[in-house]
């Protein structure tokens, strides 16, 4: 514990309850003076930060031994820190993600941090913060991995294009616009009956039909219309439905080219659907998405890994399977809803189920699939911590 005032938990708290929980929580909190100078860290705070009592006592956001930034990696300057914030206005500062920098041969530790004055004590002020790094890392992994797939994309020196399964447009990359003449943010969202005449639009759709009820690839060698200026060209088009792991269809993938270098084209477009299909599994973190009624719509190796399952084993199946109880299944539940609800991170440690049968305690973090629709499900990353 850090205490630099005499008599804190006296002066502050009217019960030993609210002390030991303040001071066995997982979550940091510290607290300020009117000054925005720490009064008061607890051990998991202390901890986080790693930073003992006299490196902390007395100093203010900024004045730490530490750099802070936001996710873009821009500098967080302290006026803007949230303490300095609800210091200043008054106002609470709700999940406001941060990135504390020690030096370069230590990671990055991130953290979503809430603010808000101390009620009966107008002058000073809390803060309790969260670890959320192993979010973070899979978020940007994420992130990472849809770049380097665009930059893939946008590599392919031919027309490369993407439908979902009703022909519109869901990705393109730069030469696809050439051919179209159309940037990709106007065509998102359209169908080729917006660009281009009826007859040919009819004769694209139907292809594309062609090729989702094959089932494969699909080679079609025609004379047509370019669609930007109407010169005829012969041009050789794969098209291939793209399915998920689930087995659901994603859509179309299309590209096109003159009749050369014929396995060059095909080596490229299936070097292209294998790399979407398989980012999910390169992510060195249980991660699984979970939808309204809490069952399993989607789970990486990783996942399945922590709890020696099978893809068949949970797919479509309540996350009830992954708990040691009812009972545990329930109060998750509810305390999770109510967090991610209001736009949150839930964080727990919690005892769950491997498929022997053995106890394994696990590191969970969820938030909403879509902050603005809770029913489009929960993203859900887990890590096994049964050993530490």
């Amino acid at each position: 514990m850090i205490c630099v005032r005499e008599g804190f938990f006296k002066s502050m708290f009217s019960s030993s309850f609210l002390e030991t929980l303040l001071l066995t929580v997982s979550e940091g909190v510290v607290v300020y003076d009117e000054n925005g100078k720490i009064i008061f860290c607890n051990d998991a705070g202390r901890d986080m930060l790693g930073m003992d009592e006299n490196k902390l006592l007395g100093k203010r956001p900024g004045g730490l031994d530490f750099g802070t930034i936001r996710e873009d990696g821009s500098l967080f300057p302290t006026h803007d820190h949230p303490i300095s914030v609800t210091l200043r206005t008054g106002q609470p500062c709700r999940n406001v993600v941060m990135g504390l920098v020690h030096n370069p041969s230590r990671p990055c530790l991130w953290i979503s941090i809430n603010t808000g004055i101390i009620p009966g004590h107008k002058s000073q002020a809390f803060a309790v913060f969260t670890d959320i790094t192993p979010h973070i890392e899979a978020k940007r992994y994420l992130q990472d991995s849809k770049r380097l797939l665009r930059i893939v994309m946008r590599s392919i020196p031919d027309p490369v294009w993407l439908k979902n399964p009703d022909g519109v447009y869901l990705s393109c990359n730069q030469e696809f616009e050439r051919l179209f003449n159309v940037k990709e943010a106007d065509l998102l969202g359209k169908t080729d009956y917006d660009f281009i005449d009826r007859e040919l639009a009819d004769f694209f759709r139907k292809s594309d039909r062609e090729a989702i009820e094959s089932g494969k690839p699909q080679v079609r060698e025609a004379l047509v219309p370019y669609p930007c200026d109407g010169r005829l060209v012969r041009m050789e088009t794969i098209k291939t439905p793209v399915w998920s792991e689930r087995g659901d269809l994603i859509g179309v993938l299309g590209i096109a080219r003159n009749v050369t270098d014929r396995s060059e084209l095909v080596d490229e477009l299936d070097k292209l659907v294998k790399q979407s299909l398989s980012l999910q599994d390169r992510i060195p973190i249980g991660l699984s998405i979970f939808d309204f009624n809490r069952c399993c719509v989607e789970a990486n190796e990783a996942f399945l890994a922590i709890f020696g399952m099978g893809k068949d084993d949970i797919m479509g199946q309540s996350s009830r399977l992954l708990y040691r109880d009812e009972e545990t299944y329930e109060s998750v539940g509810a305390a999770l809803w109510p967090i991610i609800t209001a736009g949150g991170i839930y964080r727990a440690d919690v005892e769950m189920r491997h498929a022997d049968g053995t106890d394994i305690l696990v590191r969970q973090m969820a938030r909403l699939l879509h902050p603005n629709d809770p029913k489009q499900g929960v993203i859900l990353t887990l890590q096994d911590v049964t050993n530490g």
